[in-house]
């Protein structure tokens, strides 16, 4: 009687074809875990921002490190047909408004996916002598204003040199304490889209003043300030897109 043969040449192929099979889609797998992971470290050296907001609803920020002092980077992702103002103040806050006086607006539109905005408060030399500018980056447009006092932001100036770096007081990268974390970059923050966004704020006294200070002098105390207002739909304006004084 003829025995059936329990492993043919055809089971050894299906057998080698299943398990090769196998290997290539394990391989796969970690290629796309390797791939994914190398992903986010680039998105999160270049401070892209990754969200679970499918609806594109919210207003989404993250703060850039590596910036000189007096300088900022963020990246941001605006609610699908929105428009903000970015605004940034100088000055004692009112107390009505909780905000400084504005030196300079732009209108910040974004339809695509993210932009970023660099702001840069500086010193700088003009007919009129050595006097401060603000300058904003919008993407690729840039907008420049030259503030009308010549001692605009030195206070802020005097108050930042008062502290060492190190203690992350006199350093405006604040979120990034040590050299070596400054190459990172502020976790992502969301907020609803018709929030007032601060984006940076500093105030003239140190906390730890705060309490040998005289009520006059604390309400007096001036700010520095960047925010975002958000624009109602139905009632856009049109800003220059080079900054202007309210």
């Amino acid at each position: 009687m003829k025995s059936v043969r329990s492993f043919s040449l055809l089971t050894f192929l299906l057998f080698s074809g299943v398990v090769a099979l196998s290997i290539a889609i394990y391989s796969a797998n970690n290629e796309v875990k390797e791939t994914r992971a190398l992903m986010k470290k680039y998105s999160d050296e270049m401070g892209y921002i990754t969200t679970e907001d499918d609806a594109g609803s919210k207003l989404h920020v993250r703060r850039l490190g590596g910036y000189p002092q007096m300088s900022f980077g963020f990246r941001y992702q605006l609610p699908k047909k929105r428009t903000y103002t970015m605004r940034i103040g100088s000055g004692v806050i009112d107390p009505d408004t909780g905000f400084p006086p504005t030196l300079s607006r732009r209108e910040i539109s974004n339809d695509e996916s993210q932009g970023t905005l660099i702001i840069s408060l500086q010193k700088m030399p003009t007919r009129l002598g050595t006097t401060w500018t603000v300058q904003a980056i919008d993407g690729n447009v840039l907008g420049t204003k030259t503030c009308d006092d010549a001692n605009e932001f030195t206070w802020l100036q005097t108050y930042l040199a008062a502290f060492p770096i190190g203690d992350g007081v006199g350093n405006f990268i604040q979120p990034f304490p040590t050299a070596s974390a400054m190459i990172r970059h502020q976790a992502v923050q969301t907020y609803e889209p018709d929030e007032v966004v601060v984006l940076f704020k500093k105030s003239e006294f140190h906390p730890s003043a705060v309490a040998s200070l005289s009520p006059e002098q604390i309400k007096n105390r001036r700010t520095v300030m960047i925010w975002l207002e958000p624009i109602a739909p139905e009632s856009k304006s049109q800003i220059s897109s080079d900054m202007i004084v309210d």
